[in-house]
């Protein structure tokens, strides 16, 4: 879901990673910082996970990470991303870069793949995401401050959304005027 966000929104847009160059990830919203502050967390749990040769909890790390990034990074970008913000897609592009690098051990070819298609034209990149380095969290502790609010509130936030499906509740907006449905 999350690469196919970048593909359904980028690629009308015509952004290519020379289009990205000037713009830093995370220099946007609150978000784009929880973002990254996320990412940095699961690069260090990963690399923490594999040293100890954990790859079935490495890989869970991952996939809670895609996981978090399409419910709630997608999800709440829609309009910055529609609006065609240069620093909404530089955040997503830089988090998916990494995830293809954190994946390449466990799904080689579709890392692969998908870091070939974020990084076309870009010529100081490798053409492959196996001739790059392992990601490694930055020396700075990440902002912990976006990851702990961010699980504080994720559970009430992750009923509500289940819930809305199954119940009868209108969502505030209707298309008959009067009528909630």
């Amino acid at each position: 879901n999350t690469y196919s966000a970048w593909v359904v929104y980028a690629n009308p847009e015509g952004l290519g990673p020379e289009d990205l160059s000037g713009v830093r990830p995370g220099a946007g919203t609150r978000l784009d910082r929880w973002a990254l502050s996320r990412l940095q967390g699961t690069v260090a749990t990963v690399i923490e996970h594999m040293d100890a040769y954990d790859c079935t909890h490495a890989g869970r790390a991952i996939a809670a990470y895609v996981d978090e990034l399409s419910n709630w990074y997608v999800r709440l970008s829609r309009r910055r991303f529609w609006d065609g913000e240069p620093a909404a897609f530089a955040t997503l592009r830089h988090c998916l870069v990494e995830v293809a690098k954190l994946i390449a051990p466990f799904t080689p070819f579709l890392a692969d793949e998908i870091y070939a298609n974020l990084i076309a034209g870009a010529a100081e990149l490798d053409d492959s995401v196996h001739l790059r380095d392992f990601p490694e969290p930055d020396a700075p502790v990440p902002d912990l401050y976006f990851r702990t609010v961010g699980m504080a509130t994720k559970p009430r936030r992750m009923h509500s959304a289940a819930a809305r499906p199954t119940s009868d509740a209108s969502l505030g907006w209707s298309r008959t005027p009067g009528t909630g449905t």
